[in-house]
């Protein structure tokens, strides 16, 4: 892992019961640590699985955003 992998976005429900919410934490801090662009949002009480709409926000616009920040091809 290193500054040049690809931009990472982690979502993680803190009701999540198969996969610990630190692990993302530590897992984000370790991109911090190599210098890899991520961003960790945590979405409160939503389980394992959950859609871009679980009824604690909306994340479409946030993952949009993400997606249009790292794919869109520059002028």
């Amino acid at each position: 892992m290193d500054k040049n992998d690809p931009p990472i976005l982690i979502l993680h429900g803190t009701g999540d019961t198969t996969v610990a919410v630190a692990d993302s934490e530590a897992f984000a801090a370790a991109l911090e640590k190599a210098g890899v662009e991520h961003q960790l949002v945590t979405v409160p009480d939503a389980p394992h699985s959950f859609h871009l709409e679980p009824t604690q926000r909306d994340l479409r616009p946030l993952v949009l955003g993400f997606f249009d920040k790292h794919l869109k091809a520059k002028p």
